[in-house]
């Protein structure tokens, strides 16, 4: 008992400090100079699509700074929205529009926060967790079991598809492994944390880790996976096979989805 509320007592002496010592979401979190964990429960809204693999997607989720965030169903993903927040310091909604111009089709408002931009998505999150319920189940969650460690699980084949258009690339894939198991984020530092599937650590199977502003990931083996960064207002995901940019184009009121240096895909955005 005496352990639980240290713990809790630490957490929130700690958000507290990383909001008096900081301005804003993007400098609290995004400044690509270390991590920084937070849970949410992304509303259907916040859209996202699997790049490749198959599986479950949920809206629970940790969320580790830098845009980059791990799934209940072993997905690492990469919040581009929360990247074109932080771009436009305004609220926005994604809309549709057909070709004469008029709106066909749109979000709800995705509102800017000066602090942090999951605080408008807390639903079943407290300090210990957050969790994605459905008649009173909990089918996903993601629980802090130790300071700067946290257990991510899915407990049941719950698929949650959100967004207003289907083709949304909003969440990058990083792996995939069946749901119905645990795995574990643990910090071993402000600038490294590691992904494993037991709590003992004996079989890390990624190694992230924030150098010279970009985020870098390793396989088990040591090999370069995937780095993230960003530069004016793209941002970009490096991998083996892919180069993606992830591109705000103010002046033509878009986001745009490049992948290896082509344009795929548009969403349009409405400034509230």
């Amino acid at each position: 008992m005496k352990k639980n509320i240290l713990l809790k007592f630490m957490l929130l002496i700690g958000i507290l400090l990383s909001f008096t010592l900081n301005a804003g979401n993007k400098e609290n979190f995004n400044n690509f100079e270390k991590f920084s964990f937070r849970m949410s429960n992304n509303p259907d809204y916040i859209s996202y699509r699997i790049i490749s693999g198959n599986g479950d997607k949920y809206p629970v989720q940790l969320n580790v700074g830098n845009y980059l965030a791990f799934m209940p169903s072993r997905y690492a993903a990469v919040n581009v929205y929360e990247f074109l927040s932080d771009t436009l310091k305004k609220d926005f909604k994604i809309i549709k529009v057909n070709k004469k111009g008029k709106i066909t089709d749109q979000s709800k408002i995705i509102k800017y926060s000066s602090n942090d931009f999951f605080l408008n998505y807390k639903d079943n999150v407290d300090f210990e967790k957050a969790e994605l319920k459905s008649l009173g189940m909990v089918f996903a969650g993601v629980k802090n079991v130790g300071i700067g460690e946290y257990k991510i699980t899915a407990y049941g084949n719950k698929g949650i598809s959100g967004g207003i258009d289907s083709k949304g690339l909003n969440w990058l894939n990083l792996a995939f492994i069946p749901t119905n198991s645990a795995f574990y984020i643990k910090m071993t530092g402000d600038k490294n944390l590691v992904w494993s599937p037991n709590r003992d650590y004996n079989s890390i199977q990624y190694t992230f880790s924030v150098e010279n502003g970009k985020v870098m990931a390793v396989d088990k083996k040591g090999k370069h996976y995937l780095t993230i960064y960003q530069k004016d207002n793209s941002l970009f995901v490096d991998m083996a096979k892919y180069n993606l940019e992830f591109r705000v184009n103010q002046s033509e009121n878009q986001l745009e989805y490049w992948i290896n240096h082509k344009l795929k895909y548009v969403e349009k955005y409405q400034i509230i």
